[in-house]
C-alpha cells in the first residue's frame, strides 16, 4: 500500500511540476533528513548506545562539516525558492502528523 501511495504521489508531482522544481524539492527534503541522520550518530555515541566499531577519519569534525553543509543547503533553499521549501516543510509536517496518528 505504501509503495502504491508513493507511486501515485510521484506521478502527480511529475505531472504538475517542472523538473527543476522537483529537483529542488527533493534536494531540500533530503538535505534535512541527511543532516538529521548524521546528528543521530552524535546522539547515539553520547548515550553510549553505539559503540564505535571503527574509527571515523576526522571524527567529530567531518560529521560536523557534513551537518553544516546540509544546514547551508536548507537555508539556501529557503532563500532561493521559498515556495518549494515551504512545500517540502509541508510534506514533512503532514508525514509527522500521519505518523503521530498511526502510532496511536
Amino acid at each position: 500500500m505504501a509503495i502504491l501511495l508513493q507511486s501515485v504521489l510521484a506521478l502527480v508531482m511529475m505531472a504538475t511540476a517542472r523538473f527543476e522544481t522537483l529537483l529542488i524539492y527533493i534536494g531540500f527534503t533530503l538535505s534535512i533528513f541527511a543532516g538529521l541522520t548524521v546528528c543521530g550518530v552524535f546522539v547515539l555515541r553520547r548515550r553510549k548506545e553505539l559503540k564505535a566499531p571503527y574509527r571515523m577519519w576526522g571524527y567529530p569534525v567531518t560529521p560536523c562539516l557534513f551537518v553544516a553543509l546540509m544546514a547551508w543547503m536548507v537555508v539556501h533553499g529557503v532563500r532561493e525558492r521559498p515556495e518549494t521549501a515551504l512545500a517540502g516543510l509541508g510534506t514533512i509536517a503532514v508525514g509527522l502528523l500521519v505518523y503521530a496518528v498511526a502510532r496511536r
